[in-house]
């Protein structure tokens, strides 16, 4: 079970049995039991072989099989999908549902997937991204476009989107039709279909923002998936058929990996729901019962803004442990300011905060601790003897204004930060010099990594993420470097923010330069755009043009929040790069 996902499955499906798996709290479906949703993931194995979806690969990956791209909302379907998949040996890209216009073709050229898998309900969004678009029938899917419906939604017949004769768009009603003429019980598939998956090879392909820009096809192994389970089992502190929420993005690695994997190993009912509802939170926890729940930290704040008497039933001020079953919340983000306001209003017991991230080639660090505002633990002395066999990080100096990281004049190596409570870019080691990275773009990984750290030669993986390290080993997050920021949740490369601004309003605007800049009470940092017009461009013609533009290219969370016009040129740099962090400094 510890080299490939659908082994570690079905091992825990074997151990498990009929004990609730997973359910959707949308719907009036009784939960699948481990059983149940063994048989989902078969019959989808089953489907995947008889449509051929395993027959071809792409030239990203030879010899390894092709991937399917899935745009889908959270469902117990979206799980049997992913993990059924699995088992014929192929690689899934989960595709962020919010992603629109040129932003979803990219992510889809990316992944160069043999077939796409969406939702009815997010179909239209894929036709309109390939009609808009005039590279859009330059590349389309050999294995065509599925639609779908998951049970929780209205079983109507999914119609096949007018698509470029490139695009073969297939309908596929509802999630069962898939499924209902294969034979019953499903078997497993024959494990020889995935013999030749290595346990470092791509188990999904999740999309992420980095200091290189666009979305990034990061590849999460079926030793990462498998990984997690083993590494939060135990913090979690919960116990086969305990209840756990689910209403993050299972295309994120939060989602779908630091949640999901843990219940499976465990035994824990997962309850999900499409998306995260201020509204509907605790009603859900209370509902089906559920000890414990995976979060980031804006999730937080805004159940902290509701007032009290909306989410305790007898309108008191402490929802004590008689009124709310959850106990234990896992995932990152959570503020210091936040934390113990979150523990006292609402009775929790055990918070898990962890710094870690999709592409990350070690492990997390995690505070098991309790400790507010700390987002890992690992004593100094421990984390520089794990850091030398890649298991763990280490910070080396940064140099903020310089943008890169300090280097002894003597030597030229990069500098460890030993002086506790010093920020420095959290770098891992990679012990065999290999880094798996990003899906078909090379040059994408290699600016990922960093030379000459400790010694000639060496190489290491930069998060582009600065932390500081008290003298006990307990971590803080400090800022995000680079060209990304992130808000609601989510990852924001600024410049596929400036492409759009700059492609909204080319006759009127000279150049763009996007930043993150921190407002007060909020987790992350919003978007701000310092803008340079043309000479002579008429404002108010400007400026429609570029919320409009936003507002088609961009998803929500990625649209500037603030504009600076600007009347000379942004500063750059000697490389003629923006210089973010003076824009930074003077904020709004």
């Amino acid at each position: 079970a510890a080299g490939h996902a659908a082994d570690f499955f079905e091992f825990c499906v074997d151990t498990h049995g009929d004990r609730p798996a997973v359910e959707s709290v949308v719907d009036q479906r009784p939960a699948w039991s481990f059983r149940a949703f063994d048989a989902y993931t078969n019959a989808v194995a089953a489907w995947a072989l008889r449509t051929g979806l395993r027959r071809a690969e792409s030239a990203a990956r030879p010899g390894r099989g092709h991937a399917v791209a899935l745009m889908a909302e959270n469902a117990p379907a979206f799980l049997a999908l992913t993990l059924g998949f699995a088992k014929i040996g192929c690689a899934v890209a989960l595709i962020n549902t919010n992603l629109a216009g040129a932003a979803l073709l990219h992510a889809l050229q990316t992944a160069d997937p043999h077939a796409v898998l969406v939702t009815a309900t997010l179909s239209e969004r894929l036709r309109d991204a390939v009609a808009a678009s005039a590279t859009g029938a330059a590349w389309a899917p050999s294995g065509g476009v599925h639609v779908m419906t998951f049970p929780s939604a209205a079983p109507e017949p999914a119609p096949a989107p007018a698509l470029p004769a490139a695009w073969t768009a297939h309908p596929w009603s509802v999630f069962e039709t898939a499924v209902a003429d294969v034979k019953q019980p499903p078997q497993r598939p024959d494990p020889a279909l995935r013999a030749d998956v290595q346990p470092r090879d791509p188990l999904y392909y999740i999309f992420t923002s980095g200091t290189t820009g666009a979305s990034k096809a990061a590849k999460f192994s079926h030793r990462r998936f498998v990984g997690c389970a083993v590494t939060w089992a135990g913090p979690s502190l919960l116990r086969a058929g305990d209840g756990y929420y689910i209403a993050l993005p299972l295309y994120h690695g939060n989602g779908g990996c630091v949640a999901v994997a843990p219940c499976l190993l465990l035994g824990c009912r997962m309850a999900i729901r499409p998306k995260f509802s201020v509204t509907h939170f605790w009603r859900d926890v209370r509902r089906f019962h559920l000890r414990g729940a995976v979060y980031v930290g804006e999730l937080w704040r805004y159940l902290l803004t509701r007032a009290p008497e909306t989410d305790a039933p007898d309108a008191a001020n402490v929802v004590d442990a008689n009124t709310t079953p959850l106990r234990v919340i896992i995932g990152n983000g959570l503020a210091a300011d936040c934390w113990e306001a979150v523990k006292q209003r609402w009775g929790i017991q055990h918070v898990v905060e962890h710094f870690g991230a999709t592409e990350m080639p070690g492990d997390s660090i995690i505070n098991y601790f309790n400790v507010p505002g700390k987002c890992g633990f690992l004593p100094p002395d421990l984390a520089a003897r794990q850091s030398l066999r890649g298991a763990s990080g280490r910070l080396f100096a940064y140099d903020a204004d310089a943008g890169g990281l300090q280097r002894d004049a003597a030597t030229g190596l990069c500098i460890p930060v030993t002086a506790p409570d010093t920020p420095g870019e959290m770098l891992m080691f990679l012990p065999d010099g290999q880094y798996d990275g990003y899906v078909g773009a090379p040059e994408l990984t290699q600016r990922k990594l960093v030379i000459d750290v400790m010694e000639p030669g060496d190489q290491w993986w930069t998060s582009g993420d600065l932390l500081a390290c008290d003298a006990r080993g307990f971590y803080t997050f400090v800022d995000r470097l680079g060209d990304t920021f992130r808000w609601k949740g989510e990852n924001v490369a600024t410049c596929e923010v400036q492409a759009a601004c700059m492609a909204a309003a080319p006759a009127h605007v000279a150049e763009v330069n996007v930043y993150g800049v921190a407002v007060p009470h909020a987790s992350g940092k919003a978007g701000m755009a310092a803008v340079l017009l043309r000479p002579a461009a008429p404002v108010d013609a400007a400026l429609a043009a570029l919320a409009a533009g936003v507002q088609t290219q961009l998803p929500a969370y990625a649209r500037p929040l603030f504009l600076r016009l600007r009347n000379e040129p942004n500063a750059t740099t000697a490389t003629l790069k923006f210089q973010k962090q003076p824009c930074v400094r003077a904020g709004f």
